[in-house]
């Protein structure tokens, strides 16, 4: 295999012993600082694996995982906090026309100007529509709970990782203080299963997030939904969405899927179908095998544009001192 100087672990591995080799790879980062940069290559093999064997078997790889679902609930989610205000408050009202359910934003490096922030996006995509506010752990515990009661006035809100997801008595704290009604979203940076199952004591409320490009993997996805549902607790995708369409509707605790436009244009210039934003994304064409999609064949280097097409509109400004 190509990857076996990465993995000389996996010479000569069986495609229909997944894991195997998923356990052998994962027992040679034992003697590395974890999390690190092997958790990002195993789950492109771990991936690549999963695919493989689809394309063997000449089956979809969502009929290879058993599928759960017909379709996947999904949310829109862009704007960075140096984005000026008008692009990511157009952003979210043009999404929540195409009848996106749930949305989500960023908060800012800074805590006053965020009531602001989401007052305007609030009052751009109107209270049909959920909105979660994402703060990559980036507020201490002190602030964030005055911040999040301003934040979840308004129904069908939630906030994520408002403090690290390492900060287990904070999160508790903020998921504690906040009124009845949203969930409290973490888990993108739980690289493996220990770290995840520590996040479902703590969030009564939590929706526990999963990156498969992020030490999760196909293999681990499917344990972390497992353990979702021996505790009760909701399932989330985060990022790329090519690849987690297939494995999300083969979740029986997944609540939605995240529709991440920076991914969306990648996929639309490397691969040979992206994904639409849609209410209810459905899932990959079962007449092909794989993923659903290829490479794209080509000659010609591959450029990107510098702006997404209208149906994925995200703005690319530049920084300011303002934002």
């Amino acid at each position: 295999m190509a990857v076996a100087p990465s993995f000389p672990v996996l010479q000569d591995c069986d495609v229909f012993a997944i894991p195997g080799a998923w356990s052998a790879m994962t027992q040679t980062l034992l003697t590395m600082r974890r999390p690190g940069i092997g958790d990002a290559a195993r789950p492109a093999i771990d991936c690549a694996l999963w695919v493989l064997k689809a394309r063997i078997l000449d089956v979809a790889l969502v009929t290879l995982l058993d599928r759960k679902h017909a379709a996947l609930p999904t949310y829109g989610s862009d704007g960075l906090t140096s984005y000026p205000r008008d692009p990511r408050v157009d952003a979210r009202r043009h999404w929540a026309r195409r009848v996106l359910p749930v949305l989500k934003m960023k908060r800012g490096r800074v805590p006053e100007p965020d009531v602001a922030r989401m007052a305007a996006v609030r009052d751009a995509i109107g209270l049909a529509t959920a909105l979660f506010v994402d703060a990559d752990g980036a507020y201490g515990r002190k602030p964030v709970p005055d911040g999040v009661m301003a934040f979840v006035k308004p129904r069908r809100s939630g906030p994520e990782e408002p403090v690290s997801s390492e900060d287990l008595a904070g999160l508790r704290l903020v998921s504690d203080r906040a009124p009845p009604g949203p969930d409290v979203r973490a888990g993108e940076y739980a690289y493996d299963l220990f770290a995840a199952r520590r996040l479902t004591g703590p969030m009564p409320r939590n929706v526990l997030q999963a990156d498969v490009t992020r030490g999760d993997d196909v293999s681990g996805f499917l344990r972390r939904d497992a353990l979702c549902q021996a505790h009760c607790v909701p399932f989330s995708s985060h990022t790329p969405p090519a690849i987690h369409w297939p494995i999300c509707v083969a979740g029986p605790r997944i609540r939605h899927g995240q529709y991440f436009p920076d991914s969306t244009l990648i996929e639309s210039v490397i691969f040979d179908q992206s994904l639409p934003p849609d209410a209810d994304l459905l899932v990959s064409d079962l007449l092909r095998s794989g993923p659903g999609w290829e490479v794209k064949e080509t000659r010609e280097p591959m450029s990107f544009p510098d702006h997404l097409p209208e149906t994925t509109r995200v703005h690319r400004p530049r920084l300011s001192a303002e934002t």
